[in-house]
């Protein structure tokens, strides 16, 4: 992505089995942390009906699913890592140039 805080970055979060099929049936808190020159934009899961805010780093998942939007500092690379319970943290590798 530019390394330009007008560039957004957005970071699909599934909850799945060992297959790898989506678990639409599971509703857990995911938190996500950004490092690097990036930061957490927004965190959301599309639930219509949620009071929960978008701007912390916590959110239940919906269907199994959410959404984490990384906004860009400046260049080099920004490490997001997602945590749930139950399962092994999940970190990828974004990359602003």
């Amino acid at each position: 992505m530019d390394a330009d805080t007008r560039d957004l970055a957005f970071v699909d979060l599934e909850l799945t089995d060992a297959d790898g099929v989506i678990r639409a049936d599971l509703e857990r808190t995911v938190s996500v942390t950004v490092d690097g020159p990036g930061v957490l934009q927004a965190l959301g899961s599309a639930n219509p009906v949620t009071e929960e805010g978008f701007t912390n780093g916590e959110h239940l998942t919906f269907g199994g699913r959410a959404l984490a939007v990384v906004r860009p500092s400046g260049p080099g690379t920004i490490t997001v890592t997602a945590r749930c319970e139950d399962c092994e943290p999940v970190t990828v590798m974004l990359t602003a140039r």
